[in-house]
């Protein structure tokens, strides 16, 4: 087959490293490049535009064109990963093309409320792959089980797990208990709820977070907690950081996957979730001792931290475990998503 280029936001972490993972399993197999929708951008004072209406989009494309033509050799080999307005304006210049890119779709309906702005996104793919501009909206097993038989051509494609970016990441030293709640400050991260649970539970450690929010620092002062703030950190630092970690929090309202519960595994780190998030809750043993019921409970995050960390044995073996389970899952994903990109792009 032709070299397949991903393309997405560099505002979008998610989808980044959902190309990232992709790449690294297809290397052996397939050729592939990944892009930013920003390096197409003309002049670059635009690209940090987020949401266009219809006149502002217009007028962005004529100020800022798109210089699509070096995607043009790739033909219908293109895959878009979640959704920028700004991908309107070089999709439009494909379609003239005759060039039809296909998307992997990121976000729960569930997201889309939560965030409210993403409900025309999701509004605005449906009507491209209906109109027929978009080839294939790629569907991972949450997305494809609610919105497999809402949106045309719809087809499952797991989430790929690059097992080998952990191999030479090594735990940084740290001293006691410690516990991480890393993740983008948005709706339904749940942050306030674990931030007090960690206190409520009782635990002489400190916990990790990355959010820089003065309003959330406020109540982390009213609150009380142990905790140790970090700004961004390389990639390698930030392993390195996550695998010294005793176990993580990752208990949000709502995921279509959370690759920070997956690399979690990877590493060894037993990772509190909700049910939300079958990594976890599909293996019994996991479930039992991880995810969470009442996410809005404090107190049952408390108690679940507790039992972990009051329990040596427990912790090791679910450290085992998870990281079990996550290799089980590559290795049938990952097939899988290799065997239907070869079918898919020619």
């Amino acid at each position: 087959m032709g070299r397949l280029l991903l393309l997405c936001s560099k505002r979008f972490p998610g989808s980044k490293r959902v190309l990232e993972n992709l790449k690294a399993v297809l290397k052996e197999t397939v050729e592939c490049d990944i892009e930013f929708i920003e390096s197409f951008l003309s002049p670059p004072m635009f690209s940090h535009v987020k949401y266009l209406g219809k006149i502002e989009n217009k007028i962005l494309s004529k100020l800022s064109p798109i210089r699509a033509e070096k995607v043009f050799k790739y033909g219908n080999n293109i895959i878009f990963a979640g959704w920028d307005k700004r991908y309107e304006i070089i999709l439009s210049k494909l379609n003239r093309e005759g060039i039809t890119p296909s998307l992997i779709l990121c976000s729960t309906l569930g997201q889309n409320e939560l965030t409210g702005h993403e409900i025309p996104v999701f509004l605005n793919i449906h009507k491209h792959l209906k109109a027929g501009n978009l080839k294939y909206v790629l569907l991972n097993k949450r997305l494809n089980e609610s919105l497999g038989k809402v949106l045309n051509n719809a087809l499952y494609f797991p989430y790929t797990i690059d097992l080998h970016r952990f191999d030479s990441i090594q735990p940084k030293s740290l001293e006691g208990i410690n516990i991480d709640l890393f993740c983008a400050l948005r709706p339904g991260k749940n942050i306030l709820n674990q931030i007090l649970a960690f206190k409520m539970s009782g635990i002489n450690g400190s916990l990790h977070i990355n959010i820089n929010n003065p309003q959330i620092d406020e109540v982390i002062k009213v609150i009380g907690a142990s905790v140790v703030k970090h700004r961004w950190l390389e990639p390698n630092d930030y392993y390195s950081l996550i695998a010294a970690m005793t176990a993580s929090l990752q208990v949000t309202f709502t995921e279509s996957f959370s690759y920070a519960v997956c690399e979690r595994m990877c590493l060894g780190i037993p990772v509190f979730t909700s049910y939300d998030i079958d990594l976890i809750s599909d293996d019994e043993f996991l479930a039992r001792f991880l995810c969470i019921n009442a996410l809005d409970t404090p107190l049952l995050i408390a108690n679940a931290l507790n039992r972990l960390i009051n329990d040596r044995k427990l912790r090791d073996e679910l450290a085992v475990c998870v990281r079990k389970r996550i290799e089980t899952i590559a290795r049938t994903d990952n097939k899988y998503a290799i065997d239907c990109i070869r079918t898919l792009f020619k």
